[in-house]
């Protein structure tokens, strides 16, 4: 595989309204380790998909679903519409955000 054929690592835009104490750089690297783990779930789905577990399969792209809609609350600055939406999840689905992430989003929980 040559450099051409690896992918590209994750465009990551911050929000305009940034975290108070959270690095950009550390910000932007917790984002792109998010999109890599909901990126990871899509695989999975598809595996499940390809292997006829639809149970799974519907599980997994609900995750997906749940998850992309908490990265955009964060990417658009909606830090505590995102720590709601992240108190509802399953804890094995949580786990899919970075821990510094999820420590900072948090902390707008009410």
């Amino acid at each position: 595989m040559t450099n051409q054929d690896q992918p590209d690592e994750p465009r990551v835009t911050l929000p305009s309204r940034l975290i108070a104490s959270y690095e950009a750089s550390d910000f932007s690297e917790d984002l792109g380790q998010f999109t890599r783990s909901i990126d990871a779930l899509i695989q999975q789905g598809h595996e499940y998909l390809n292997q006829k577990d639809y149970e799974l399969t519907g599980l997994t792209f609900t995750d997906v679903s749940d998850l992309r809609v908490i990265y955009d609350h964060i990417t658009q600055g909606r830090y505590e519409r995102a720590a709601k939406q992240i108190d509802d999840l399953d804890t094995a689905v949580r786990d899919e955000i970075p821990t510094r992430l999820y420590d900072k989003i948090m902390k707008f929980h009410r």
